[in-house]
């Protein structure tokens, strides 16, 4: 880190946790007006060991350097012999270089602040959870139909036309004969409690993570029915209008309707496509057909819908002058 800002002036030996190279980074003394700033050339700084390894560590990385150099020059004349055993130094050399760099993080500043550097490296099941609360319930909103077409656009440009053809029916067939039956975008029968659950006990963290705050405001007086029958519209649509589909799973929605879980109703044509139909259908989405729209009703007593529908798309924010955008 050769640049930064912090809150409070700290002593010209006292450093960030998260700086390396060998101490060049370090919190600098400053006028008081002007808070603690970060200093690039911060020589021998973090304790003995940590230096004396990050000291090893940039020699050695000095060294590949020099070696590849070496390589190139070689390769350039035409006179390398043996190239595997050249590639295979090499490699040895600069994955040396960068474990005794990662390892001397160990040693930064005694124990304890080492410790805490590398807390995501000691507990990485604990780690790898957090980041999963984080940015799972964004990513399975935004993912699937990105990954599904990126995937079929590279094997139809990359590949013969023949072979492509043959892995879509034979991956995509099978899915759909095994994945359609009983009608689940009416009937909602692949509803998934168990990630529904997870969505509502993690999306409102991740979705102020992502977007900077996340929060249901319900602006009426008076009480609301949970009995009682509603159709909620969400508004605009937008280019991807996920945000209609995951609210009624957030606790600051139920907070503000208490009892009242509404069925998502989505454009049909998202029930086409594998992976986002999956991850829709587990969430509890369903078609916004006609019956479809009567049966869920009946069933849950309310439901969500974007009334604008792909005619409001094209008047999504950016995609027009803003005299026009929504």
């Amino acid at each position: 880190a050769a640049a930064g800002t912090c809150s409070a002036p700290q002593p010209a030996a006292a450093q960030s946790p998260g700086s390396d190279g060998g101490g060049a980074a370090g919190c600098a003394p400053s006028p008081p007006h002007e808070g603690c700033s970060w200093r690039f050339w911060q020589p021998f700084k973090g304790g003995r060991a940590f230096v004396a390894t990050q000291a090893v560590g940039w020699t050695l990385f000095a060294a590949s350097v020099v070696y590849i150099i070496a390589l190139a020059k070689a390769l350039v004349q035409g006179v390398v012999y043996c190239l595997r055993c050249w590639v295979w130094g090499a490699g040895a050399l600069m994955f040396t270089t960068q474990l005794i760099l990662a390892l001397s993080l160990l040693t930064y500043n005694g124990r304890r602040s080492a410790r805490r550097l590398m807390q995501p490296l000691l507990h990485p099941r604990r780690s790898a959870a957090t980041k999963m609360q984080l940015h799972g319930p964004v990513l399975l909103m935004y993912l699937p139909v990105h990954a599904y077409v990126a995937v079929w656009t590279a094997a139809f440009s990359l590949l013969p036309a023949a072979w492509s053809w043959a892995a879509f029916l034979a991956l995509n067939l099978p899915y759909y004969l095994l994945t359609a039956p009983g009608m689940p975008q009416h009937t909602g029968r692949r509803a998934w409690p168990a990630l529904m659950t997870w969505f509502s006990q993690h999306m409102e963290q991740s979705l102020a993570h992502w977007f900077g705050s996340f929060e249901v405001v319900r602006d009426f007086e008076g009480e609301v029915d949970p009995g009682g029958r509603y159709v909620f519209g969400f508004h605009p649509h937008g280019l991807y209008p996920t945000g209609a589909g995951f609210l009624p799973l957030s606790p600051s929605f139920r907070k503000a309707f208490p009892g009242i879980q509404p069925i998502t109703l989505t454009a049909s044509v998202i029930y086409w496509v594998p992976g986002v139909r999956d991850v829709a259908m587990w969430a509890g989405f369903r078609q916004v057909s006609r019956p479809t729209f009567i049966h869920s009703l009946q069933q849950a007593g309310s439901v969500m819908l974007c009334p604008g529908g792909q005619a409001e798309l094209l008047y999504t924010h950016r995609a027009l002058p803003p005299s026009r955008e929504l």
